[in-house]
């Protein structure tokens, strides 16, 4: 869907990028992930021509991005900044319907692909739509603009450093919505940040880079169970174990109720500190489990009632092998 063929950047005698090549699968999220100046979000400029190239070659669907005309590759791709960049002039549903009012798109179309999308991102409707900018939250501020990425349905979405101005409690709930966003819509995403516990979270694939160079390009199971040299493994930290966790859920280990005779479909609506959730991850159980001293735990569902339940042997094994066989 994306390649990146050999590409360089540079400005005057400073190397931004230095023949930089990436190849990104339709569906992926690939995340660009290191340190303040290596040439993540040059790299992001580049694939919808707000930057271009000094040397190499980008395509977008088979082909070279000089090809299209500038503003018309861009309507194609969705781009969310992390200053989410809304006009303050302008309402939720005018914002969000931007795009498909430039592509000529009839009202009622524009008005119900506004209704789904402010949906889709986790907010009412009725209560937002006409709200302007300034009386939004930044976490809320944050959703309306993947809405607005979204909202002439590109098959790709640019996203640099969307989440990084949101306290973390709203950058964990714009995670979870991002994952169940992109597990129902399966965009093409290039997301570049430096946390690298959120490439971790969210990635498909994971470009660590240094400098401008490529210094590892995989999965993050691999990146985090055989880094490619030492400043990959210094920068993914030496909680690599616990990281790894991030990476597979509760649902993955659940174990059929035993933890007393016909616990399965009860009420425990007031012991949430003794469950989990399905989608929790097994470095949320584990913290949960460390803390309430605990081998087991049930699994619990949006009602409050038991599933099943997650063992602590078993999440040891999961960190122990890296993966769930």
């Amino acid at each position: 869907m994306i390649k990146l063929e050999n590409v360089t950047k540079k400005y005057g005698s400073t190397v931004a990028l230095d023949s930089f090549s990436i190849n990104i699968h339709a569906g992926d999220v690939c995340v660009l992930v290191g340190p303040s100046g290596c040439g993540k979000s040059t790299s992001l400029k580049m694939i919808n021509r707000m930057l271009e190239p000094t040397d190499g070659s980008i395509y977008v669907m088979g082909k070279n991005v000089t090809e299209f005309q500038p503003e018309i590759l861009r309507r194609q791709i969705g781009y969310v900044i992390q200053s989410i960049g809304l006009f303050p002039h302008m309402t939720v549903a005018e914002n969000v319907g931007l795009v498909p009012s430039l592509l000529e798109w009839d009202r009622k179309r524009i008005a119900l692909r506004v209704k789904e999308l402010v949906s889709l991102v986790g907010l009412e409707p009725g209560q937002y739509l006409e709200k302007y900018p300034r009386e939004l939250s930044g976490g809320e501020a944050q959703r309306v603009g993947v809405a607005r990425a979204l909202a002439a349905d590109p098959d790709i979405l640019l996203m640099d450093e969307p989440f990084g101005a949101v306290d973390p409690i709203n950058r964990d709930n714009l995670h979870t919505q991002f994952i169940k966003i992109q597990k129902d819509l399966k965009k093409t995403v290039v997301f570049v940040t430096h946390y690298i516990d959120e490439a971790i979270r969210l990635a498909d694939r994971i470009a660590v880079m240094k400098a401008g160079t490529l210094v590892q390009y995989d999965t993050p199971e691999k990146i985090l169970s055989a880094p490619s040299d030492s400043f990959v493994r210094d920068f993914v930290g030496t909680d690599r174990t616990l990281k790894l966790l991030q990476r597979f859920f509760v649902k993955s280990l659940m174990r059929p109720a035993v933890l007393t005779s016909g616990t399965e479909g009860m009420d425990i609506a007031n012991l949430d500190e003794l469950t989990v959730k399905q989608e929790d991850s097994l470095e949320e159980a584990l913290s949960k489990m460390l803390g309430s001293r605990l081998k087991k735990m049930a699994v619990s569902d949006d009602e409050q009632k038991v599933l099943g339940e997650v063992w602590l042997e078993d999440i040891e094994k999961v960190a122990y092998k890296g993966d769930l066989s």
